[in-house]
């Protein structure tokens, strides 16, 4: 039970993070779509940035389906060693 406390703690933490990640990337992306937002250096900077956070978006997706993964292993888990504590006849 601890584990799956902890894998959807862990799940809701990086749900949290991904949701933090895309309001910085979507207020980056809205300022280097302003046209005379930003100087040349700014654009290059904004660009580098929002492939940066692409990156770790990309990586941050691939770690929230891991972790369902495991959280839905867990329930499975859990599911059997129910369904065996019902069944008549157990020894």
């Amino acid at each position: 039970m601890k584990d799956i406390a902890l894998a959807l703690a862990v799940l809701i933490t990086t749900v949290g993070a991904v949701s933090v990640a895309i309001l910085i990337a979507r207020g980056v992306v809205r300022r280097w779509l302003t046209p005379g937002a930003a100087a040349d250096g700014e654009m290059v900077q904004l660009r580098e940035s929002v492939e940066r956070m692409s990156g770790e978006l990309a990586d941050v997706n691939q770690h929230v389906a891991e972790l369902q993964e495991r959280v839905d292993f867990a329930e499975r888990l859990l599911a059997k060693q129910r369904d065996a504590e019902r069944l008549p006849g157990k020894p």
